[in-house]
C-alpha cells in the first residue's frame, strides 16, 4: 500500500541479502542510511513487502538513522513455504526477526511494526523478551487475532474484501486487493501508484494471506511485560484496523505514548510522511 514511487537511492545497485530465518526459510533483507546511526528495524504488514517503507528509508532520516527492513516469509522476495503452519507458529516468526537482527549485527534496534507487523513484534517479545531492543513503535497495528477478535480489531474494509483476497480466481483476488488498497487510504492513489501497490501486494500468495488472517494469537501479555518505551501511532480514519485498538495498547501498557493522526488512514508513514518521520525520529532520539 505504501508506494515505491519516487525511486530508491540505490535501486541500480541491489544491497539486499538473504538471511536464513526460522525453520531454514530464506528471508530477503536490506539496509539503508547511516551505518553509525541509531538502529531501526522495519517490519511490514499483511500482504506487503520491505518496499512499503520507502517514504521512511528513502528520506532525510537516512542521514541520521540506520534502517533495516525485510520481507516477511511468504512476502516480497522471501521464500514461500506451503504449509499454513509456517505462518501460524509464533516461534518461527520470532526466529525470523532474530535472524535479521543477528545477520545485520544490530545491537539494540527499535522494532517498528505496521499493521500485522504488531503481531510479529509480539512474537519476538513473547520468545526473546525486550533485553535486546531499545523500544517499540506500532503503526495501525494490532496484537491479537482469532475468534471473537475480528469485530473489535478490523475495520469495514477487511470485512468487505478479506475473503476475496484469498481467492484462487485471479480476477477476484485482484479486485479484492484493489479494494483493500482503496480502503487503506483516505485520499485515492494515482493510477501509477495504485498499479505499483497492486503489484507489491500480488507478490504474496493468497494462501499466505489466509494463513496469517486465520491465525489465533494474543500478544497482550508480551506487550504488557515489556519495560522498553512504546510509541503507538494510528490514523483516525483507519478502515483496516480500528483506531480504538490504539487505546487497547494503552490499556495493557500504561506508559505507552499514543498519537492519533486526524484525517489519516491505515498508512500514516505514506499519507503523512513528514509528520510520521518527525515523530519517529523524536521517539528514537529521546530513548534512554
Amino acid at each position: 500500500m505504501a508506494m515505491a514511487t519516487g525511486g530508491e537511492r540505490d535501486v541500480a545497485a541491489d544491497m539486499g541479502q538473504f538471511v536464513e530465518g526460522g525453520g531454514g526459510v530464506d528471508l530477503y533483507a536490506r539496509e539503508w542510511g547511516n551505518p553509525d546511526g541509531p538502529e531501526i528495524l522495519l517490519i511490514h504488514g499483511w500482504s506487503q513487502a520491505h518496499a512499503s517503507w520507502v517514504t521512511v528509508y528513502d528520506s532525510p532520516l537516512a542521514d541520521r538513522f540506520r534502517f533495516v527492513a525485510f520481507d516477511l516469509r511468504g512476502h516480497g522476495f522471501s521464500a514461500r513455504p506451503n504449509a499454513p503452519s509456517a505462518y501460524q507458529d509464533g516461534d518461527l516468526m520470532a526466529d525470523d526477526v532474530r535472524a535479521v537482527i543477528d545477520a545485520f549485527g544490530l545491537s539494540s534496534p527499535v522494532l517498528v511494526g505496521w499493521s500485522y507487523g504488531g503481531i510479529i513484534v509480539g512474537d519476538y517479545l513473547a520468545k526473546y523478551g525486550d533485553c535486546g531492543i531499545a523500544g517499540v513503535v506500532t503503526i495501525g497495528a494490532f496484537f491479537r487475532n482469532g475468534p471473537g477478535a475480528a469485530e473489535q480489531i478490523f475495520g469495514p474494509t477487511v470485512a468487505a474484501v478479506g475473503r476475496s483476497t484469498f481467492s484462487l480466481d485471479f480476477a477476484t483476488q485482484i479486485d479484492g486487493i484493489r479494494r483493500f488498497i482503496d480502503g487503506a487510504m483516505v485520499a485515492p492513489l494515482s493510477p501509477d501508484q495504485l498499479a505499483e501497490a497492486v503489484a507489491l501486494n500480488m507478490m504474496t500468495p493468497p494462501q499466505v494471506r489466509a494463513a496469517l488472517l486465520t491465525r489465533v494469537v494474543d500478544h497482550g501479555p508480551a506487550y504488557a511485560a515489556t519495560t522498553k518505551p512504546l510509541l503507538v501511532i494510528h490514523g483516525a480514519e483507519d478502515q483496516i484496523v480500528h483506531v480504538r485498538v490504539s487505546e487497547a495498547f494503552r490499556d495493557i501498557c500504561a506508559d505507552a505514548e499514543v498519537i492519533v493522526y486526524d484525517g489519516i488512514g491505515h498508512v500514516p508513514f505514506f499519507e503523512a510522511a513528514g509528520h510520521f518521520n518527525a515523530d519517529l525520529a523524536h521517539f528514537v532520539e529521546c530513548l534512554p
